[in-house]
Order: structure tokens, then sequence, then C-alpha cells
């Protein structure tokens, strides 16, 4: 085997590459990107069993051959090489050897047959998404899944349907809702795509996020995304997701709006005093006015007034500061607006004016 290939578009590949590699090992096999040089073509692949994500980039091939090679030592290694060529060479039964000018360097390899096969990519049945406008509400729901192991719908729910697309997710201290209406084009005779997407697939699609155009294929047990020549197969999570209808309040009769980026560098400042790992911070809602306050030992007291249009009664709440960040770093809205029952309730907040879906954010009170 011996190839040559161009460093930017090498290290490019194997950066996505690594996000997909499990941190913690279990086989030796898992830390190695799968790598195969033919026909001008440089094929790569790396999985974690849950996940595989698959590309290939040009390269100048001299003698085709397959090898898998630890692809954290190899990402590091050519990300500090000069721009230019780098030529991979087998140079002998164990290892590879990698040379760029008058610097070489032999990586260690493992037997390409251990690599897990990755499924592959269905054909038939295909659905094409806008990657923008996926990726855009995706961007809005990651922040609220769940990476606790124990809880069983570590995933977003994702429903589509001939009209519309619809992502939620959840925590257990609060819930996201997004959805999109448009015209889909599900194979024939299917209803209804349900399933759960995982926190770490988003992830990758989000880093990827290339081109015009995303094919998606639900299989029997993966989803396939294929975004220019990035191919993403992840195992479907056993569907495990609660029932969310149940925990939208449905009767809130006070509503406040108030400035996204002064509501946002308040909390910021507030977050700050509060030692307390859940941030505990008090909004105090008046007549066109929205207090905010927090205090934590040796760290002082907090304070702040912000003007908010606010026409109902008096009342205040603690939430958790980071909980509300979360959100109004994403809302992508100039204002943003708090729907309230009473000190007791859930409140619900979303972007004030017009957005081309429908998104909200349901946040449970502390307990005082």
């Amino acid at each position: 085997m011996e190839f040559t290939v161009k460093k930017d578009a090498l290290e490019k590949n194997l950066q996505l590459m690594q996000g997909v590699v499990e941190t913690k090992i279990t086989m030796p096999i898992l830390a190695n990107v799968w790598m195969k040089a033919e026909e001008g073509l440089l094929h790569l692949k790396a999985t974690d069993l849950e996940i595989g994500l698959e590309n290939c980039l040009e390269c100048d091939v001299r003698s085709a051959g397959t090898t898998t090679l630890n692809v954290k030592k190899l990402y590091e290694f050519v990300k500090l090489l000069p721009d230019g060529d780098i030529r991979f060479q087998k140079s002998d039964d164990t290892g590879v050897l990698l040379t760029s000018g008058k610097i070489r360097r032999e990586i260690p390899e493992l037997p390409p047959v251990e690599f897990p096969r990755l499924p592959d990519f269905p054909v038939e049945n295909r659905v094409t998404l806008d990657v923008k406008q996926f990726c855009d509400l995706l961007v809005r729901i990651m922040f609220n899944i769940s990476t606790e192991e124990q809880q069983q719908h570590r995933g977003c729910l994702f429903v589509m349907t001939p009209e519309a697309l619809m992502m939620v997710a959840t925590d257990g201290h609060r819930l996201t809702y997004v959805k999109k209406a448009d015209k889909f084009g599900l194979p024939h005779r299917v209803q209804e795509y349900r399933f759960l997407l995982s926190r770490k697939t988003i992830h990758t699609i989000l880093r990827i996020q290339t081109g015009e155009k995303l094919e998606m294929v639900l299989g029997e047990n993966h989803v396939f995304f294929g975004i220019g020549s990035n191919i993403i197969s992840s195992r479907l999570p056993e569907m495990k997701f609660p029932n969310y209808e149940r925990v939208i309040p449905k009767d809130h009769d006070k509503v406040m709006t108030v400035s996204t980026a002064e509501f946002l560098q308040a909390l910021r400042f507030a977050s700050q005093v509060s030692t307390d790992k859940a941030r505990p911070t008090t909004l105090r809602f008046s007549k066109n006015a929205l207090e905010l306050s927090a205090s934590g030992p040796g760290d002082g007291k907090f304070e702040e007034p912000i003007a908010a249009e606010y026409a109902s009664e008096s009342m205040e709440i603690q939430f958790n500061a980071q909980y509300l960040m979360d959100f109004l770093q994403v809302v992508g809205t100039e204002q943003v607006r708090v729907d309230l029952k009473d000190p007791g309730k859930a409140a619900i907040l979303r972007p004030a004016g017009e957005v081309p879906y429908d998104y909200f954010y349901v946040l449970m009170p502390m307990r005082v």
C-alpha cells in the first residue's frame, strides 16, 4: 500500500472521524480509523458501534491497500505537519510510514479484518432535506437532550410526516419542542417516521453541515444521513420516550416579553454570584419590569432590574439560571416571550415575533 494525500483535506476528515470514536474504548480497534486507498480515492471509516461515519477524499494511489491507524495519534500528527502532500506507505506487517518533506513517522496498525462492518447506505426510499433548515432545527433542540446514562430517553424524539417535521427533547427538568411545517417526500405509503435520534448523531451532523441537501433513510435498525461525501449510520435506540404532551401547560394567562440580549446578560451576572451547581436565580415579575437576583455564600449578592412588557400581578419565581441561558443562547430572536401561571407551575418560553417554525421551551421552577 502506498498513496499520497493533501494535508488539509486529510486533517479536516480526520477531525470528523475523531468526533465519532468513543473516548472509553472497550475494543482497541474502535480507537482506529479504517483507511482504504484505491482508484484515486482514500475511503475513511470510524465507529463506536452505535454511530458510524464514512467519507472519502482524493488521493494519488501508487499501490492500493487497506489499514487501520489510531485516529487520535494520526490526527494529532497530521495537524502539526506543514501544508502539502503526505505519503503513506506500508513499512512492514505492523506499521505504516508517513512522510511529509523531511518529517517521517511510523504509526502501528491493527488488522483491517478486525474493524466492524458498517451497514450499507440504502439506495431506495431516501428523503431529501435542506441542510441549513434541518441544522437550524437541530441547534434549537440539542442542548436539552439528556446525557445521563440511567435515563432511557437519551435521545431526541424525531417525528416526520408528509406535512411536518417535529422534534422533542427532555432531560426530566425541562422540555424543548420544535416543529417545521413543510412538504416532505416520504416513501410511498409511509405516513410517519418516528424514532429516537441520539445526541452524538445530531452533534456529528452539525459538525459536517456542508452543501445544500441532506439525504435521510430510515432502515430496520439504523437511520442514515448522507451529507456531501459523508455517510452517517446511527443505530436506533429502543423507543422509550415520555408522554411529552402531558407536561405542556395549556392554561397560562400571564405573558412577559423581554429583550433576549438583556435577559441573557443579566443571567450571566447572576450565575457568577451563585456557587450552587443549580445556579438558583430569582425572577421578580412586576409591571413593565423584570428583576433578577442571586446570592451565594462568600460571593455576595447580585440584583438587576431590566425593562419588560408585563401587565399582570406581581410574582416571584426561582429558576436554574443555566437552564434559562441554554434556551436564550439559541432562541434566535431579539425578544423572548415568557408565559406564566403561578410560582408553582412551569413557565413556557418561546421566540417573540415571527419565526419559520413552532418553537417553545417548558421549564419547571426550582423548589424554594
